[in-house]
């Protein structure tokens, strides 16, 4: 059986390679199509099921709306098919099965990218990847545990789009590059990218550029404009289309900017940049939720460490005759790539609520195992004597990976277990503290809940969202213990507020039940406009409502306003979601008499 598997090997090298790759990618992770519904964004995605039925009304609102401030119509948009071959009951366990199968093409991409690279050095010598030595190299990415976040995670399907597109990006370019061809089609996989994803490969064009360099012996102007200018002129489309974001985070950087920030913040993308070295060869003590870093904290010796990591790196290439080709054409060109593709996401500038993420590693961290198994088969090359040992070593390495990775796979099941893992760390994530402070409330237990907005409140740099929820907490927990009057103060205090929407990226719960206890409130004491203004607020709610919800939320806001047409016309509407619906047949039935008891009483004025 050994000998037949060898010799098929030795026939069939690269076909034998990718379906290890494919099952290196598929099977670390299908214990996670059983898994819970939602995790942190989750819900804000995929909640609204009735969002993802096919047809032309769901197709332009995806192609026209945001998610949390992000616009990425291709991710909203494929998980059309999973609703429609899945159906509600295993709507869930179908987008991880899709999430999976996109990874898997990923790396599949990513094995005949390293197979299609070869150059030839001045000294007559030729580089290329081995089929073992790639697949080593697309295994470790494979099942490492960092895509355990971009594979599991429903929302962040991005990611693994983004490693499909980027590495077709590639693929084709080396395929253009290889016939002397211009590249079309890595330029309009780079647009649709930026467009329809998310924009992490903004810095492609620099990637392309360092392997163009690297394989060109002598630079050529006109080449380098041929091959090149396409990926070039795609980003900056994008960056013309999106001209208002981009200039508002220019105009933000710049009127925060301060020397000692700025310094902070420098150190700050050095330290990032080092963790995600690291971590991607020694992927211990993940997060789903890393702590917040304050930059004034982080010490500049970061950037002196990475400063003198590329002057080491510059160094060798200078005075290591030997190894001078393939340090300058193999090593550090995957330094750079590596360093072009984390630049968008290191936190030099402040975007959303994280500096450092595991999910953002997964495109970058193709660079890192290239010149990896670029350097692991110069030595075993090289190195006669020492082949079995270093095969060894890269063995008990390779499998030591996916074990990692099973140990660290059960803390996504739930929200539950991955607080687990967030909470127990000396500074949790705020986000994580609002989480955990709100599922503790859901279960009644008041002490607990307090105690996580005490923890939040301890934290020294306090944002606005954080002030506004914290009394919203306050209000929620007061009024459960009996002191509703002090209780509903604070809720309307913090829905008096303009910017209270900015807390709408928190589990949804908590913002319903802080609605819900402020209407009954003054639906008692015939406050009828707050109570009719708060339902209103109901029915915008972006975060887990159903469209039935939202018709019905809307409709009794109308009829409070005393517009029993309108409030008629919404409870219509939310009974074609759920005809059974008890309740909206009741509020329906109270717009119709209501309307006709105003009409009979404009008919027939009291004398």
């Amino acid at each position: 059986m050994v000998e037949k598997l060898k010799t098929l090997f030795q026939k069939y090298p690269d076909r034998c390679c990718i379906v290890i790759v494919l099952l290196a990618a598929v099977l670390p992770f299908l214990p996670s199509l059983d898994f819970g519904q939602f995790v942190l964004d989750d819900g804000v995605y995929t909640g609204q099921h009735f969002l993802f039925t096919f047809s032309w009304e769901n197709i332009k609102y995806h192609l026209t709306h945001k998610t949390i401030g992000l616009y990425s119509p291709l991710v909203m948009l494929s998980y059309i098919p999973d609703y429609a071959v899945w159906g509600d009951e295993f709507f869930y366990c179908g987008i991880r099965l899709q999430n999976i199968l996109w990874h898997a093409c990923s790396m599949v991409l990513f094995y005949l990218i390293l197979r299609k690279l070869k150059w030839r050095f001045k000294d007559g010598d030729d580089f290329y990847f081995p089929p073992l030595f790639a697949l080593f190299a697309v295994v470790a990415v494979a099942w490492h545990p960092q895509r355990i976040e971009s594979v599991v995670w429903i929302a962040e399907r991005k990611d693994v789009l983004i490693g499909v597109l980027g590495s077709a990006a590639i693929y084709t370019f080396i395929e253009a590059y290889k016939r002397d061809r211009i590249p079309i089609a890595a330029p309009v996989l780079l647009f649709i990218s930026l467009w329809g994803v998310k924009p992490m490969l903004l810095s492609l064009p620099l990637i392309l550029t360092m392997g163009f360099l690297a394989a060109e012996k002598k630079f050529d102007l006109k080449r380098f404009f041929r091959f090149l200018s396409g990926v070039y002129v795609a980003v900056a489309i994008y960056l013309l289309m999106n001209i208002p974001t981009y200039s508002g985070v220019a105009a933000q950087v710049v009127s925060d900017a301060n020397p000692a920030a700025d310094s902070s913040r420098i150190s700050l993308a050095a330290y990032n940049i080092l963790r995600y070295f690291v971590k991607t060869l020694y992927p211990v003590k993940l997060n789903p939720l890393y702590p917040l870093t304050d930059p004034a904290t982080v010490s500049s010796l970061y950037l002196m460490i990475l400063s003198l990591i590329i002057l080491l790196i510059a160094a060798a290439v200078f005075f290591w005759k030997e190894k001078r080709e393939f340090l300058a054409r193999t090593l550090l060109p995957c330094a750079f790539m590596f360093g072009a593709a984390v630049f968008p996401v290191c936190s030099l500038v402040k975007i959303g609520n994280v500096d450092f993420a595991d999910r953002y590693s997964y495109f970058p961290s193709l660079f890192i195992w290239a010149a990896v198994a670029g350097a692991a088969w110069m030595f075993y090359r090289d190195h006669f004597e020492q082949r079995r040992i270093f095969s060894l070593v890269i063995l008990l390495y390779s499998l030591t990976i996916p074990v990692m990775t099973g140990i660290y796979l059960p803390a996504w099941r739930n929200t539950g277990t991955q607080l687990d893992v967030i909470l127990d760390t000396p500074t949790p994530h705020r986000e994580a503290l609002k989480m955990a402070a709100v599922v503790e409330f859901e279960k009644n237990n008041l002490d607990n809940a307090l105690k996580y907005v005490e923890i939040l409140k301890s934290y020294n740099t306090h944002l606005r969202n954080d002030e506004i929820f914290i009394e919203g907490m306050y209000g929620l927990v007061e009024i459960s213990c009996g002191n509703t009057g002090s209780g509903i103060a604070r809720i309307n205090n913090f829905l008096s507020k303009p910017d209270w929407f900015m807390i709408g990226n928190n589990p949804f719960p908590f913002i319903r039940n802080c609605l819900f206890a402020s209407a009954n409130y003054h639906l008692k004491r015939r406050q009828i406009h707050y109570a009719a203004n708060i339902y209103f607020m109901l029915s915008q709610l972006s975060i887990g409502l159903s469209k039935v919800d939202q018709f019905n939320f809307e409709g009794v806001s109308m009829m409070l306003r005393g517009r029993y047409a309108e409030a008629e016309n919404c409870f219509i509407k939310a009974l074609a979601f759920s005809p059974d619906d008890e309740n909206i047949k009741k509020n329906l039935e109270s717009a119709r008499r209501k309307r006709a008891q105003m009409q009979n009483n404009i008919a027939n004025p009291a004398p």
